[in-house]
């Protein structure tokens, strides 16, 4: 009786060990990878629609950076007061006229230049299904519609745009406002 309690203990704590340790193991293998490089950080901070800022760059929260533009300070905090401008000079006429004005029959070039073709202010964007926020950005940016990919992200995060992207093809104006773009691409149809 004695032996086989010897050997039932030791059994069952030689499954307790097994059991542990193999829980060590699949928790060990489970770890998120660290980010070791600056390089693994920055890739790491654009899937996820982030910025790293270096150590020299002044990062500002958005109530400091306001009470910065309302208190018109600059980036080194001294106060920049206007000064009056110089007064311009007054233009001096030609001696003689650039070109001959023998010739009645040229017509005179227009005054203002002439209006651009609508089809070059405008671009269509097709967004597949499945696209992230960032990569429309991308796509918004390869078509000259956005100048900034970054800022076009940041704001339709803070519409709540980031989960209704409705797939489809789009015609945008380029230069047309954030608020615009993220109406068009969320709305339902």
């Amino acid at each position: 009786m004695m032996r086989n309690r010897q050997f039932l203990f030791g059994l069952g704590a030689g499954l307790i060990i097994g059991a542990l340790l193999l829980q060590l193991m699949n928790v060990a293998q489970t770890q998120p990878q660290m980010l070791n490089t600056e390089e693994a950080v920055r890739d790491a901070a654009k899937a996820l629609g982030l910025r790293v800022y270096g150590s020299s760059e002044q990062v500002y929260s958005e109530q400091e950076w306001k009470e910065r533009q309302a208190s018109g300070t600059s980036s080194k905090g001294s106060s920049v007061t206007p000064s009056a401008p110089a007064e311009p000079s007054s233009p001096v006429s030609p001696d003689k006229p650039s070109e001959p004005a023998a010739s009645s029959k040229a017509p005179a070039p227009p005054a203002s230049p002439a209006p651009s073709n609508k089809s070059e202010e405008k671009a269509e964007v097709t967004i597949p299904a499945g696209t992230t926020l960032t990569e429309v950005a991308g796509m918004l940016k390869a078509a000259g519609i956005i100048s900034d990919e970054e800022a076009f992200v940041l704001l339709a995060k803070e519409w709540n745009a980031t989960r209704t992207i409705q797939t489809g093809t789009y015609t945008f104006t380029k230069g047309e406002s954030f608020k615009s773009i993220t109406d068009k691409i969320t709305k339902n149809k």
